[in-house]
């Protein structure tokens, strides 16, 4: 008396994801699935950040990481028949600059100079003088061609594309 029994053996997902490999310290960044299965649904979805935050369990999320440093984002898929897969993916997370500056000899037309002191490592420089003059030099010099009170602002940005901003009152 033999018996015989039929066992499938179902292998219909396989779990997918979609990242920036770069990101800074406070962006927003969207975590796509890209998922696949051959036939019947998704029927759970889990992340994990690696930054040991609350998991997100919707298909599509978004996520802030609020450290700079290497993580590692797990996906997790089920179908409904019962198969999960389990897929993982590194995002690095730039830290921020912070822009800081010193001005100086800020008299009615004379060269008045601004020095860059800002940390993080700064590569771009955006100034905005507050006349609608500008400069992309570390550090600029400008001349004011009336006495005032005039707003500068320095946008400090890194390799990576990670910036900050900061804006003072100067009077000439």
């Amino acid at each position: 008396d033999n018996a015989f029994k039929i066992v499938v053996v179902r292998n219909d997902v396989i779990a997918g994801i979609s990242i920036v490999s770069n990101s800074c310290v406070n962006d927003l960044i969207t975590v796509n699935d890209n998922s696949s299965i051959t036939s019947g649904t998704i029927i759970s979805s889990n992340w994990d950040f690696g930054d040991s935050s609350p998991t997100a369990n919707t298909l599509n999320t978004t996520h802030t990481y609020t450290s700079s440093g290497t993580y590692i984002i797990t996906h997790i898929v089920v179908s409904d028949g019962g198969c999960s897969s389990t897929v993982t993916d590194t995002i690095t997370i730039n830290p921020l600059p912070q822009a800081l500056f010193t001005a100086t000899n800020t008299c009615q037309i004379q060269p008045s100079s601004f020095t860059d002191n800002s940390t993080g490592n700064p590569f771009y420089w955006n100034w905005s003088f507050g006349d609608t003059g500008t400069s992309t030099l570390q550090n600029p010099q400008h001349t004011y061609a009336s006495s005032g009170a005039y707003q500068i602002t320095l946008i400090a940005t890194t390799v990576n594309g990670c910036s900050d901003t900061t804006t003072k009152d100067i009077f000439v």
